[in-house]
């Protein structure tokens, strides 16, 4: 019978005749153990993409808030998260990307996620957005 040896934090074989335990290669890894467990449709989430092309200022803060999401359910760094957010930029988001970087030096391998964060909603997302968010509250 397997069980969670509490001490280590380890399944292992415990056999009905014997106190000792015995484990196995494919138990050390076990997806439960130190919070590493993720139900398999969370490793399948994708980050949306983001054209340039939003409509209404709402889109443009839920991609926002779809990316923070999605770096909530894994444990990446903050120059990761910018890389990711990068990636996801596709036809006109992804030029201004492309100038945005070239006109201000920005090398992504130094990117932090609050940066990149600031020159996104600085681009995409005005002054009067922010203010009517205010005024709604």
């Amino acid at each position: 019978m397997d069980t969670l040896d509490r001490s280590t934090g380890v399944y292992g074989h415990h056999s009905g005749s014997s106190s000792r335990r015995h484990y196995c290669s494919h138990h050390r890894h076990h997806p439960y153990i130190k919070g590493e467990y993720l139900p398999k449709y969370f490793k399948k989430v994708k980050p949306s993409t983001f054209k340039g092309e939003m409509k209404k200022s709402e889109d443009v803060e839920a991609w926002l808030l779809g990316l923070k999401k999605f770096f909530q359910l894994h444990s990446y760094i903050d120059n990761m998260k910018a890389k990711i957010a990068t990636f996801n930029l596709k036809g006109k988001a992804d030029i201004w990307w492309e100038d945005v970087k070239n006109v201000k030096g920005i090398r992504e391998d130094s990117l932090t996620w609050n940066e990149f964060e600031r020159l996104f909603k600085k681009k995409y997302l005005s002054e009067s957005y922010y203010d009517d968010r205010v005024n709604e509250f």
